[in-house]
């Protein structure tokens, strides 16, 4: 990987909560290192919902951009969980929308992050290579 170039897959668990719940497994594949903005696919594998109303497991496919060249980012995120509640035996669909940091070497290694959204205030932690 040439210097400057950013790692082309990221893997890690986030955590979430307040007002909603989530808890997944996601990937991210390099779409485009423009250089200052930074596009990945993502792909997630877990639980979402809001408190109280609907949730259960499912999975989530989203866009993350990420500002930045060096090893500390403004991260955006945007996309859609869609689940199935087993009590009110219902699939629901949830909007994903994430403005957050992240600290994330371009040449790869441990990945950290922490978001505010419309599902709440969360975290994350994995590896990037």
């Amino acid at each position: 990987m040439a210097q400057g170039e950013f790692s082309k897959i990221n893997t890690y668990a986030s955590i979430g909560a307040v007002p909603g719940l989530e808890a997944l497994m996601n990937v991210e594949i390099l779409i485009n290192d423009g250089g200052y903005l930074t596009w990945y696919g993502r792909a997630g594998l877990g639980y979402s919902g809001i408190i109280l109303a609907e949730g259960g497991p499912g999975v989530l496919a989203a866009m993350t951009l990420l500002t930045g060249k060096k090893n500390h980012h403004l991260e955006l995120n945007g996309g859609a969980f869609v689940g199935y509640d087993n009590y009110h035996d219902d699939t629901f669909v949830l909007p994903s929308l994430d403005l957050g940091y992240r600290f994330q070497k371009p040449s790869g290694g441990i990945l950290f992050k922490v978001k505010a959204g419309i599902l709440g205030l969360g975290l994350g932690l994995g590896y990037s290579f």
